[in-house]
């Protein structure tokens, strides 16, 4: 119905979804086969796709999953649709081109993580619809020593085994099982870094901090150990 380009098709029930550089609309099976396709009126939305891998949908709870073109992440349901990606709003302007941004669900267990993944930039942000908390997920290059995006290129559940299987973004013909209690992606090591925020202690003044704790739920494995990093303001703060 608008004059923008069509970025990306999709159905779901008894409608078709057409993402836009600029609209998104929503077309339905009339069942004359004369006029198969009609536009659902006022259901049209003036936002539009800024990739078209940028979406993924999730009919269990018919809701869709999105970025648009001002590098929101949203999630539409019954044609309305919100951003869910305000926690990560500074990091989304950092990204360098969303063109080939690809979105996709994986379920595991009771979460569904909506896995938004920019190649361009070698990184991926993942949504937890279960908490609502937004995390970074990678593939740790242990030559290089950093963090490159996460290796799925793509996920299926499998009902009857009840398993989630991964496709590799390697080009390496692997296929990989989703397991809580994975040390290893195939025969690399996983790398888990916690970046927190300022600890001010719940007052904005400056302190002496005495005593540095924290606890360890894992017991290292041999030949392995960890490394604890921490950020202050002052050189004199401990």
């Amino acid at each position: 119905a608008e004059s923008d380009a069509i970025v990306a098709l999709y159905k779901s029930w008894n409608e078709i979804a057409l993402f836009g550089s600029t609209t998104i609309e929503f077309w339905y099976v009339t069942g004359d086969s004369s006029v198969p396709y009609a536009n659902m009126e006022g259901t049209s939305l003036n936002v539009g796709l800024a990739s078209k891998n940028g979406v993924t949908y999730d009919p269990e709870t018919s809701t869709w999953y999105f970025i648009d073109s001002q590098r929101n992440i949203n999630m539409l349901t019954n044609h309305g649709f919100k951003s869910i990606s305000e926690p990560i709003d500074g990091l989304l302007e950092q990204i360098t081109d969303a063109s080939d941004t690809r979105l996709d669900i994986i379920t595991f267990g009771s979460h569904k993580f909506i896995v938004c993944t920019f190649p361009t930039d070698e990184v991926t942000y993942v949504y937890d619809t279960l908490t609502g908390f937004w995390v970074q997920w990678g593939r740790y290059d242990t030559a290089e020593g950093k963090y490159f995006e996460y290796l799925a290129r793509s996920a299926s559940w499998i009902t009857r085994t009840g398993k989630t299987l991964i496709g590799s973004d390697l080009n390496d013909g692997l296929i990989y099982e989703f397991d809580k209690n994975a040390y290893q992606d195939g025969t690399e090591i996983i790398r888990t870094s916690l970046l927190s925020g300022w600890i001010d202690c719940d007052a904005l003044v400056s302190k002496n901090w005495k005593v540095l704790s924290y606890r360890m739920k894992r017991q290292s494995s041999e030949g392995y150990s960890y490394n604890l990093r921490f950020r202050k303001n002052y050189l004199d703060a401990f």
